[in-house]
């Protein structure tokens, strides 16, 4: 599944800088993206799910500044095992704001909105090559 989030807010109060300036007026839409774009993806995955986590080491190939974060799992044994610092949802409150249904999933910035795309299917793939890894292991030792 891929979707769109946009992140616009409504200003409730006017906001003022530090000399009184408003520079943003109560009832104002304003999207944080308009000044100041997105400039790493990010990888949510399911930490206990090695599979994910392969997902993950993957995609940092494509993505090398992507940052991960989990929404299960122990972020700071990850990090030990790769050297990668690892960041975790909390209560799951990144993945409910974005509308994020399931794991693995990488968002990125199209235009001011963010694109999110929850990618079951390469996970599948993974499986589907540790399946092949594992058989051909097998073909290997009943060879040998």
């Amino acid at each position: 599944r891929t979707f769109t989030f946009d992140p616009s807010i409504t200003v409730a109060a006017d906001l003022k800088d530090h000399k009184g300036t408003v520079f943003h007026r109560k009832g104002e839409r304003v999207n944080p993206l308009h000044f100041r774009a997105m400039t790493k993806p990010l990888l949510f995955i399911d930490g206990d799910d090695s599979i994910q986590v392969t997902w993950a080491f993957r995609m940092l190939k494509k993505h090398p500044l992507a940052k991960i974060i989990l929404t299960n799992g122990a972020p700071l044994k990850i990090m030990e095992d790769i050297g990668l610092t690892i960041y975790f949802d909390q209560h799951g409150k990144i993945t409910q704001k974005l509308g994020i249904a399931c794991v693995p999933a990488i968002v990125t910035q199209e235009g001011e909105v963010l694109k999110i795309e929850e990618v079951k299917e390469d996970v599948d793939e993974l499986v589907e090559m540790r399946l092949q890894e594992a058989h051909q292991q097998s073909l290997k030792k009943q060879a040998a």
